[in-house]
Formats: structure tokens, C-alpha cells, sequence
């Protein structure tokens, strides 16, 4: 059983419209990046990126979209383990040990850690290792807090969905979409409580109106429980009263956002 080291992992970074390397320092604190493999993915119409380091790859393109950008990372890497980033992380100083480590142990296809916002623990996280994670869990990962062995990708030849992530026509979800479509071809899933990184700046589901939320999440049910696509949105709708995020009198019109955004991604499919 092969173990892995420090110089197997890869960062894969979606960046735009860098001209200058400078926003390394700030994600990797003490020089860490000096001494990691790192393949930026920076879309720009503009100014090209350029790296002058060994260890640091760039590919610029004139695409636009984050999952575009993902899948075009992940077409180009090299490293045996591969770690999703965006360029408003700070990493912490002993995330690539705890990466390592993780898969080390865990002896799984995907590893997912935990990250801290403004210092703290914002998610409810499990307190132990796990070898084995639920759909449910697959539902509610970040896109920084997942890394993978790249010979699954390989194999599985699995990317992003185009339609879904940022300057997409859905807004949100391609990470779990990613995750669910390796979970249904039977990949492993690990979870090591290990703090690797902090995210400071608020989230894309943070940064969307409450239509725009439910229009993707009717098309992210639609698109990986077609089946039964109306309890997920049902459910959705339930949790969210309970916990306060939506109001009894927006019910009706953010179920309706929800089914515009099934039928549009419906729609999709059927036009291909």
C-alpha cells in the first residue's frame, strides 16, 4: 500500500486577472509556497500571468467561469494528490502534513478537512476520523476543504459540471455535484479533523439572494436526484424555516425559483 509525502501534493488555484504572483504570499504565510507544486488556472483578457519559479505553474485562459477554470486545473495536474483552492484562502503552516497524513490514514479516495473562518469553527464537523461519509455530509463540503487522489480522476475521468459555479448559468453546487458524481461510481470518501486552512471573505452562497439560491438548488436536485428532486427541495425548504434562513410568507415564491431552475436545466438536457 503506497504512502504518500509532502512532495506528492499539488495545489490547484482558480484565480482572474492576475499580473503579478503577490496573492501567493498572502495564501501561504512564511514562504510556504516556496516549497509546494502549485498550478494556477488565471482567466484574463487582459495582461497574461507569468511565473518565474520552478514549482509554480500558470495556464492562462480567455474562459470564464470557476468550473471551467476547475476542469481545466484538473486536466493539466500532475501531483498524486490533488487540493482545491481559491485565491482568497490562507493556508495554515502545517496543512500539507495534515493533508498527507490524512490520506496516509484514512487510505481513501477523497479526504475532506476543516477550515476555520475569522478564527474560528463555523461548521459542526464530526470529532473523530471517518472512512466512510453519507450523502448528506457530500452535501454540505466546500470546494477548499476537499483533496483527492489524482489516479481516481484518472480512471473516472469525472470534472465539473460546466452549468453550475460561478458566471454559470447556475449559480452554486458544482463541488457537490463533482463529489456526488465519484460517489456514484463508488469512490471512497474520508474525513480528518484537521484544521488546513482560513476563510475569511464570505462565500459565493453567501453573496446570492435568496432566489437565486433556490434557482440553483432546483436545478442541483434536478441534476443529481432527478427521481425525487421535490423532497429535496421540500427538505430544503423545511430546514431552512426551521432554522431561520427563509420566512413562512417566501415559501411559495422561492419553491417556484426552485422549479424554474429544474425546468430550465430540464430544458437544457433535452435541447442537447
Amino acid at each position: 500500500m503506497s504512502q504518500f509525502s509532502a512532495n506528492d501534493l499539488e495545489i490547484l488555484i482558480s484565480t482572474e486577472n492576475r499580473n503579478n504572483l503577490e496573492f501567493l504570499f498572502k495564501m501561504f504565510p512564511n514562504d510556504l509556497w516556496k516549497n509546494i507544486s502549485i498550478l494556477i488556472v488565471n482567466q484574463t483578457k487582459k495582461e497574461n500571468l507569468v511565473s518565474q519559479f520552478q514549482n509554480v505553474r500558470v495556464i492562462n485562459s480567455s474562459e470564464k467561469g470557476l468550473s471551467k477554470s476547475r476542469n481545466l486545473a484538473l486536466k493539466n495536474a500532475q501531483g498524486k494528490l490533488l487540493l482545491i483552492a481559491d485565491d482568497d484562502l490562507v493556508y495554515h503552516d502545517d496543512f500539507v502534513v495534515n493533508i498527507v497524513t490524512g490520506f496516509n490514514e484514512l487510505v481513501t479516495d477523497f479526504v475532506c478537512f476543516q477550515y476555520v473562518e475569522n478564527g474560528k469553527i463555523i461548521k459542526k464537523y464530526p470529532q473523530k476520523s471517518q472512512k466512510k461519509l453519507s450523502i448528506i455530509q457530500l452535501l454540505h463540503i466546500i470546494s477548499f476543504e476537499i483533496a483527492f487522489k489524482k489516479d481516481v480522476l484518472d480512471k473516472n475521468q469525472i470534472y465539473f459540471d460546466k452549468r453550475f459555479g460561478i458566471n454559470a448559468p447556475f449559480f452554486m453546487g458544482e463541488e457537490n455535484t463533482f463529489l456526488l458524481d465519484y460517489y456514484k461510481k463508488g469512490c471512497s470518501f474520508g474525513f480528518y479533523p484537521k484544521i488546513i486552512v482560513s476563510h475569511n471573505q464570505p462565500t459565493t452562497n453567501d453573496k446570492l439572494s435568496e432566489n437565486q439560491r433556490y434557482f440553483s438548488a432546483g436545478a442541483f436536485f434536478y441534476r443529481n436526484f432527478p427521481r425525487n428532486n421535490f423532497y429535496w427541495i421540500f427538505s430544503k425548504l423545511f430546514f431552512d424555516l426551521k432554522q431561520g434562513k427563509i420566512k413562512w410568507k417566501n415559501v411559495i415564491k422561492l419553491y417556484k425559483q426552485a422549479i424554474k431552475g429544474k425546468n430550465q436545466l430540464k430544458n437544457e438536457k433535452k435541447n442537447k
